[in-house]
């Protein structure tokens, strides 16, 4: 192999590599991120009811509004009675199984 050739090589070696390191960071901050919209949990009290979120931005308008566009509601089934709105979203059902199973480990069964 040449001079020419290896110096070649090893400058393709070192881009390579170069471009691997630059794309794991964006990498990584997008995949926490999404770890941590997965994780999200909130409640909160208004007008009498009890509100449990599972996105960031449906906590936020909510705030802003104090709107939720699509719930499952409980009317009594939270603790002393009062009314528990979950938030929903009918094309990811997983997200109400989990805001459901993360408010009964933390106040007991939801009455239906």
């Amino acid at each position: 192999m040449t001079s020419a050739l290896r110096l070649a090589a090893v400058l393709l070696a070192a881009c390579s590599l170069t471009a691997c390191a630059l794309d794991k960071p964006a990498w990584l901050a997008q995949k926490a991120a999404n770890d941590a919209e997965a994780a999200f949990y909130q409640e909160l009290e208004h007008e009498g009811r009890l509100y449990v979120f599972g996105t960031w931005k449906t906590f936020s308008s909510f705030q802003a509004t104090h709107e939720v566009p699509y719930t499952l509601t409980f009317i009594g089934g939270g603790p002393g009675g009062k009314t528990v709105k979950l938030e929903a979203d009918a094309r990811e059902l997983a997200l109400q199984n989990r805001l459901r199973r993360e408010f009964e480990q933390r106040h007991g069964p939801l009455k239906d």
